[in-house]
């Protein structure tokens, strides 16, 4: 949930999108997918994630479904994503959904 705290509430106005994080630690960015089949998404777009480290992990992203969406359950997505130089994964994520 991009922009709350306070589950389940959401602030639907925030958007991310165009930025770079470099040098950070376990994970470059950590948000919600969007629905399938979006060839546009508003949300979380054309971000770029590199030279992430941390121990075990050093993932660009750490991409979920988002938990106030059941459809998410069915199937979720991320895309125009980048990440390069990262000690692990440059997608992480480990959720379950019914179609892939």
């Amino acid at each position: 949930m991009i922009g709350s705290l306070d589950y389940p509430n959401q602030n639907l106005g925030v958007r991310v999108t165009n930025n770079i994080i470099a040098g950070s630690i376990f994970v470059g960015f950590a948000t919600n997918g969007h629905d399938c089949n979006i060839p546009n998404p508003q949300v979380f777009r054309d971000n770029i994630a590199h030279s992430i480290s941390g121990g075990s992990s050093g993932a660009g992203a750490l991409i979920f479904p988002d938990p106030s969406k059941p459809e998410h359950k069915i199937c979720w997505e991320v895309s125009r994503f980048a990440a390069y130089k990262c000690e692990g994964p440059g997608i992480w994520s480990m959720y379950y959904s019914k179609r892939a």
